[in-house]
């Protein structure tokens, strides 16, 4: 059962993000939750935060709700979406960082892991593209973009204090291993 809600869950991901593609090397969106959820799954997370990470981004970039979510993949998997779905894209973009800076503080042991892999996914993202198309890359990012530096690095603040407070667990030190072989560019 739990292998079928696991392959019902990457097509309806990619279903709902079909026509999405990242916003510098306009790859297909869905590799992103795609690498999220296989992150966890590598590191033997359960099954609900795996499809979890795999539909991590649909009610907030798609037409998907969380009712949609807890009817075809129960309640678990809509409560952790649920954790990690921003406010509304018409709240202004810092008033939601700092919600979810503030948010992450309470959030459970399994929802740090899903919002660490994707923050390591997006890290990883970056640097590739980084790689790929230099400083160049910067250039693609819009002025207000750029300006979101201060949040960030508050966030980054939050999450390292987060990952103090894991540390010493298995899944913990599984993903301090993958972040510190990600940050060794050569």
């Amino acid at each position: 059962m739990i292998r079928n809600n696991l392959m019902r869950a990457i097509t309806y991901a990619a279903n709902k993000h079909r026509d999405q593609v990242r916003k510098v090397d306009k790859t297909p969106f869905i590799a992103h939750p795609y690498r999220v959820a296989m992150l966890l799954q590598e590191h033997d997370c359960d099954a609900e935060i795996v499809i979890a990470a795999l539909l991590h981004d649909t009610v907030e970039d798609t037409d998907c709700t969380f009712e949609e979510i807890e009817h075809l993949f129960g309640g678990g998997v809509k409560t952790y979406v649920d954790y990690v779905t921003e406010l509304d894209k018409h709240v202004p973009w810092k008033e939601r960082k700092e919600h979810s800076i503030e948010a992450f503080k309470s959030v459970p042991y399994d929802v740090k892991l899903l919002i660490a892999a994707d923050k390591i996914d997006n890290l990883q993202s970056m640097i590739d593209q980084e790689m790929v198309h230099g400083e160049a890359m910067c250039t693609t990012l819009s002025a207000q973009e750029k300006n979101k530096s201060g949040i960030t690095a508050r966030f980054s603040h939050q999450s390292q204090r987060t990952w103090q407070m894991m540390s010493g667990t298995h899944s913990f030190i599984c993903f301090r291993h993958y972040s510190k072989n990600l940050l060794k560019v050569t």
